[in-house]
């Protein structure tokens, strides 16, 4: 099974899409959400690579204004606004999944290992909870104390590079 049908399975999961496919020219109001959710998301890792890698004064002060400016910005974005090329959305992932590669092999570090981790993390989330789940307000899954996180450090800590 490859990533993409992995995260799938747990976006559905978790309600942030249906078996539909989105319609980029009838766009409602749970496409919105998830569109604002996914460029959310998006940023909130890139500002996690940041303070992974940065001093934590340059992160906190320099960067981490900025990251927040555009988490405001994203939340008050609505259909008007709302202008996909699917072309250059696919063109931008391709090009992140190389560029997340090679910071992986910059960093050693075993991404495949690693996201199969994360997912198996994720999906605890999904079968953690008694009742209802609970969703930031962006729709964002959260997770109760029966969560269980990802054990990189092991993954790290096993891992020889070829």
């Amino acid at each position: 099974m490859n990533n993409q049908v992995l995260v799938k399975s747990f976006m559905e999961s978790v309600n942030q899409i249906d078996n539909s496919q989105l319609d980029i020219n009838d766009l409602n109001t749970k496409d919105i959400k998830n569109i604002k959710l996914r460029l959310t998301l998006m940023l909130e890792k890139t500002q996690e690579l940041f303070e992974s890698i940065l001093d934590s004064s340059e992160a906190n002060f320099v960067y981490n204004p900025l990251f927040n400016i555009l988490k405001k910005q994203i939340n008050l974005l609505n259909e008007k606004d709302i202008d996909i090329k699917k072309e250059q959305i696919a063109t931008y992932l391709a090009d992140s999944n190389y560029i997340n590669y090679g910071t992986a092999v910059l960093f050693n570090i075993p991404l495949q290992q690693c996201f199969l981790e994360i997912h198996k993390a994720n999906m605890t989330k999904v079968t953690s909870f008694v009742g209802s789940p609970i969703y930031r307000e962006d729709g964002k899954l959260l997770y109760d104390s029966s969560y269980t996180p990802p054990n990189i450090k092991s993954i790290l800590d096993s891992y020889t590079s070829d």
